[in-house]
């Protein structure tokens, strides 16, 4: 889609031209103070306006401009789960498990700001600026910027993947935390017969948007039911406690980090764990991690596929 810069309605700039007359009983504003006067309120008007994502309910019961609160609590954080997780893959942490850290929480936070408009629902949320909003090098974009770039992607894309393979990819690439929410989301929108408009005014004043229909909701929510294991490959760094060859016994290291990690590992591989018992270790894990739409439940399978010792 398109980008524009953001602009004040004519009804926001005469507002602002009327807060900015001078008080008949004070001085006389000259032109220039009173445009630079001006200036100023509109640069303010317009900076309060960035970092706010709209999102615009229509169908279903938003037609007589009023949502469920269940509707409206699980979509609006299903979406901000949906980029909280977009922006943990962004900066490599693809993941379902443990907690996303508190700076990327931070960093794509969004505060509820309600408004209502004849026939349709709009929330709005804000981001409020903090350090944590730092530039992707890369991309010369905040991390929220960037995440909401991907959303914006797959939701583009579930309107024109004539394919089919387009939305999979999509998917995949967010990683099985961002699908599990953005998986929550199409079930409101399709479960309630809603469509939802979203727009994100970003950091710098541009302006962004998709849509999902409840038709596509269904639609993306069947490609992540068929696209629910993620598997991805890590290097761990630690200590060996168990050297079984005993398939039916997983093997288990802690980490540099302190953390024990349980592993599966194929018969070739554990006749020859013996000589690295308890010793430092770097090791190569294939990570697959399933998740189940329907409970929500994530199940994780670390296979070893490579051990050697840790350079000194």
């Amino acid at each position: 889609m398109t980008r524009r810069k953001s602009s004040l309605s004519k009804e926001a700039l005469a507002a602002l031209m009327e807060e900015t007359e001078p008080d008949v009983h004070g001085p006389i504003l000259g032109a220039a103070a009173f445009n630079m006067t001006l200036s100023d309120r509109m640069f303010g008007a317009v900076a309060r306006a960035r970092e706010t994502l709209s999102a615009h309910f229509t169908g279903g019961s938003a037609d007589m401009h009023e949502l469920s609160v269940r509707a409206s609590s699980r979509a609006t954080l299903a979406v901000q789960e949906a980029v909280t997780s977009i922006g943990a893959a962004v900066v490599g942490q693809a993941t379902a498990r443990g907690r996303v850290s508190a700076t990327i929480v931070a960093a794509t936070e969004l505060r509820l700001a309600p408004t209502v408009l004849p026939g349709s629902v709009v929330l709005e949320m804000r981001h409020r600026h903090t350090d944590d909003a730092a530039l992707i090098e890369s991309e010369e974009k905040t991390l929220l910027d960037v995440s909401f770039d991907r959303l914006f992607d797959l939701l583009d894309a579930v309107q024109s993947d004539s394919d089919g393979t387009a939305v999979p990819s999509s998917v995949r690439t967010m990683g099985p935390r961002a699908a599990k929410h953005i998986f929550a989301l199409c079930d409101v929108l399709a479960s309630e017969g809603l469509d939802l408009d979203l727009g994100w005014v970003t950091s710098e004043g541009d302006d962004r948007g998709s849509r999902l229909t409840s038709r596509g909701a269904r639609y993306l929510r069947k490609i992540a039911e068929d696209n629910s294991t993620f598997t991805s490959q890590e290097t761990v760094t630690g200590i060996l406690q168990t050297a079984s060859v005993d398939e039916s016994q997983k093997l288990s290291i802690l980490t540099d980090e302190g953390n024990p990690m349980r592993l599966e590992a194929a018969v070739e591989i554990r006749d020859a764990l013996a000589r690295f018992y308890n010793s430092r270790v770097v090791c190569t894990v294939l990570v697959t991690e399933t998740w189940n739409s329907a409970t929500g439940q994530t199940v994780v399978v670390n296979t070893l596929t490579d051990i050697d010792f840790a350079p000194r």
